[in-house]
C-alpha cells in the first residue's frame, strides 16, 4: 500500500482529470515493477527453489540427523509449495484472461479447450482382473460389459430391452 501512497500523493500539474490519468499512469509503472520484483518469472523461481530443496535433502542423507538441517528443509519445502501455488494461480489467471478476449468464437484456443475437456473424459486403456492391459475400444467394452453383468448378477427379467447390443450402442455412441 505504501507504493500506491507515495505514487499517489506526489504532485501532478493540470486540470483534474489530466493529474488523476498521469497519478493512474505512474502508479501503472510501480505495480508493474513490484509485480515483476514478486512474481517476475515465477517458473524460474519455483525450479530453483526446488533445486535448493533437492540439495539439502542430499546433504541430509550424507551426514547425521540434524534438527537445524529438518527445520531448514521444512522452510524451504514452505517456500517452494508456496510458489508453486502462486505459479498456479498465475496460470490460472492469465488462462482466464485469454479465455475472456478470445472466448467460445470458435477460435483455436476454445477448440483445444474444447479437446481437452473430451480427453479428460475418455477411456483410453485399462487392466482387467487377470492384469492384462486393455488398449483398444472393443476390448474395453467387453470388459465393462463383463464388469457390471459379474456385479449385478444374473439377467434380471424387470430389466427389459437391456442388451449388450444396446449397451455396445451406449459405449460407442459416447466415444463420438
Amino acid at each position: 500500500m505504501s507504493i500506491v501512497a507515495e505514487s499517489w500523493h506526489d504532485e501532478v500539474d493540470g486540470h483534474p482529470m489530466m493529474k488523476l490519468f498521469l497519478k493512474l499512469k505512474r502508479l501503472k509503472r510501480s505495480l508493474k515493477a513490484l509485480n515483476s520484483e514478486a512474481f517476475g518469472d515465477i517458473s524460474d523461481r519455483v525450479r530453483k527453489k526446488r533445486a535448493e530443496l533437492e540439495e539439502l535433502q542430499i546433504a541430509s542423507l550424507r551426514c547425521d540427523y540434524n534438527l537445524d538441517c529438518e527445520r531448514q528443509i521444512e522452510r524451504v519445502q514452505a517456500e517452494v509449495k508456496g510458489l508453486q501455488d502462486a505459479k498456479e494461480r498465475f496460470h490460472r489467471q492469465k488462462a482466464r484472461v485469454q479465455w475472456l478476449q478470445e472466448g467460445d468464437h470458435s477460435t483455436k484456443f476454445f477448440h483445444n479447450a474444447v479437446a481437452v475437456t473430451k480427453n479428460k473424459h475418455t477411456i483410453r486403456a485399462m487392466v482387467d482382473d487377470k492384469g492384462a492391459k486393455l488398449d483398444t475400444p472393443e476390448q474395453i467394452e467387453v470388459e465393462i460389459i463383463q464388469f457390471y453383468q459379474n456385479l449385478l448378477g444374473c439377467d434380471d427379467a424387470k430389466v427389459l430391452g437391456c442388451t449388450d447390443l444396446l449397451l455396445s450402442d451406449l459405449f460407442i455412441g459416447s466415444t463420438k
